[in-house]
């Protein structure tokens, strides 16, 4: 239990904490070992003088009076006596220690992440997981930690050599170890990264960083697991086979394509160093955290954002194959296109033809959005996900699928997306909308009502909105008229009351989107809202809540524009007055 405390970093439990930081800590063995040899046969030159950052290593003792901070203070009033042990550096130590913590920092940028060293790991790991698929059982782990080295290890896994202990895989696995030990390394054939996403320079720097950052989170979801990754290649490797059967051009490169040979990475980002996991001493005494020039967490967070890359890697007979599949089956995942900075970075500048693009749409292999957007370079801006929606948990269990189908219909009428801000604000719009019309429906605030007024209906949402802290403005003239509500700023939402019973509100109102589009035009937005109060013509025209919100096109606009409409009914009487339909009464709307 203790050996497995300090392998884990583990303090709490052992006496002498400072020991667990031999193992796993800012100075652990390990780290000095791999740190110094690596810089040594990479031929990259990185002086650590270990020697004397192990001299200036000592423990030091924290209490509550001395604790620099109040995590170790409470730390040191929790431990016996008040007191607990832990690894620190005196102060004449600090420079060599910033040294390992820069050397560290340089070894991942300039090694652990070249892409050739990425390519040969993730062929290294698909080598395992396809052994395993081929034997039929998963290694274990006394089955894979043995005491032959790699380049064995491999040749077992493969087939060219046999062992009693390890059962090999099959004829895939073996051909894949021998591009290993050949070094047959895979290239790459697609580059993806937050500052490749295209479509985004004419925007603002602010709105730039929030669309990238709203449409990398959605990827990084997918694709930070190894699972994500393989069935994004899965896709890819199933899209190039397809495309080898349209395009002539690129049948040769599919044949006897494997899964296999089409890996996808995306490195997270390891390199997580705090200057502030060790402590220091002074000649006083004092017990302090180092004070670095160089700040690694700063660092860390930079690679992020600037150096961050994800590739898709396959032999390089295949690249042009795998680079146009790679390609649609971004968009078609994640609506994101990467401009030619992510070509450079994959060295494909030029390699696909814009024929095979069109021959790839008239096959029913992307979509025409898709065609063009890799064609023209058009923005593809943020899409809508069923799970941006924030609708009321009853509305989920009794129909789970409405805030996929309310996704489809925004992006049917707004295929290119909207910028994050407008994203953000539609989507925020939606759950205050949605959460209004549960509010009315619960409450029976207009039941029982005969008559009912635009500037009531307008007073009860104001009301409910400032409850909820909703940004908003009311009655602002613009375009020449006076609107009704202004919601987070830029999303227009005119009420609107039909006196006349119904029984599909959807349809009533024909010059409301109209009326709702020219004060868009004015606020620069593509997408308006009109909550619409109608008095039902039977029981059957009173649709179940999740039915109550959907989204309209508007033909005949010149532009791509989106009407949402929250429909909410009003005077048809209580519960229990509620009466059969008439038999001969048309059907009921559509859910």
């Amino acid at each position: 239990m203790a050996i497995a405390a300090r392998i884990l970093g583990s303090r709490s439990c052992l006496t002498a904490g400072y020991l667990s930081g031999i193992i796993s800590g800012p100075v652990d063995a390990d780290k000095l070992d791999y740190i110094a040899r690596d810089c040594h046969h990479s031929g990259l030159p990185l002086g650590i003088d270990l020697t004397r950052l192990i001299s200036k290593l000592e423990v030091v003792v924290v209490t509550p009076e001395n604790a620099p901070n109040q995590g170790l203070r409470d730390r040191a009033i929790k431990s016996p006596q008040e007191r607990f042990y832990d690894t620190g550096i005196s102060q004449a130590g600090l420079g060599s220690y910033e040294q390992l913590i820069i050397a560290r920092v340089l070894l991942y940028d300039r090694l652990y992440y070249h892409h050739k060293v990425r390519a040969a790991e993730s062929m290294l790991q698909r080598l395992i997981c396809l052994a395993e698929e081929e034997r039929e059982v998963d290694y274990s782990i006394r089955e894979l930690f043995t005491g032959i080295s790699d380049d064995i290890l491999v040749n077992v896994v493969g087939g060219e050599l046999k062992s009693e202990t390890l059962m090999s895989g099959k004829e895939r696995t073996r051909t894949l170890a021998r591009s290993i030990q050949d070094r047959r390394i895979y290239y790459r054939a697609f580059a993806f990264a937050a500052r490749f996403i295209a479509g985004l320079d004419e925007f603002p720097d602010e709105e730039q960083r929030n669309t990238r950052a709203i449409k990398w989170t959605k990827l990084l979801r997918e694709l930070s697991t190894d699972q994500g990754c393989l069935t994004i290649a899965e896709k890819i490797y199933e899209k190039a086979l397809n495309l080898a059967k349209a395009v002539p051009e690129l049948s040769k490169q599919a044949h006897e394509l494997k899964a296999e040979e089409i890996l996808v990475d995306l490195p997270v980002n390891k390199v997580v160093v705090r200057g502030g996991d060790i402590l220091t001493r002074t000649d006083g005494g004092h017990i302090g955290t180092p004070n670095l020039f160089f700040d690694p967490e700063r660092w860390s967070q930079a690679y992020e954002h600037q150096k961050q890359c994800g590739f898709v890697f396959t032999p390089r007979s295949r690249v042009a194959l795998v680079a146009l599949a790679s390609r649609i089956v971004f968009f078609e995942t994640f609506s994101i296109v990467m401009d030619e900075q992510a070509d450079r970075a994959a060295k494909v500048v030029g390699v696909i033809s814009g024929d095979w693009v069109g021959a790839a749409r008239d096959k029913g292999l992307c979509s025409p959005e898709c065609a063009e957007v890799l064609q023209s370079g058009r923005p593809q801006l943020v899409l809508f996900r069923g799970e941006d929606f924030d609708l009321p948990q009853d509305w989920l269990s009794e129909d789970p699928g409405v805030r996929d189908r309310l996704a489809r219909e925004i992006n049917i009428h707004l295929p290119t997306g909207l910028p994050a801000s407008f994203h953000n604000a539609v989507t925020a719009a939606i759950g205050d909308l949605a959460s209004f019309a549960d509010m009315i429906e619960k409450t029976g605030t207009w039941t029982a009502r005969q008559d009912l007024s635009e500037s009531e209906l307008q007073a009860k949402l104001r009301e409910y909105l400032h409850s909820r802290e909703t940004a908003l403005t009311e009655g602002s003239r613009i375009g020449g008229g006076e609107t009704d509500l202004i919601l987070h700023d830029r999303i227009i939402v005119e009420n609107k009351v039909r006196k006349e019973k119904t029984r599909d509100p959807f349809e009533a109102g024909p010059h409301y989107a109209w009326q709702s589009r020219r004060y868009g035009i004015a606020t620069c937005s593509r997408a308006v809202f009109v909550v619409i109060a109608y008095r039902p013509s039977d029981e059957a025209a009173v649709l179940p809540l999740p039915s109550r919100i959907r989204a309209h096109g508007m033909p005949g606009a010149p532009e791509e524009r989106c009407e949402i409409r929250v429909v909410i009914p009003w005077g048809m009487g209580v519960p229990s007055s509620a009466k059969k339909p008439p038999a001969n009464a048309p059907d009921s709307p559509t859910r």
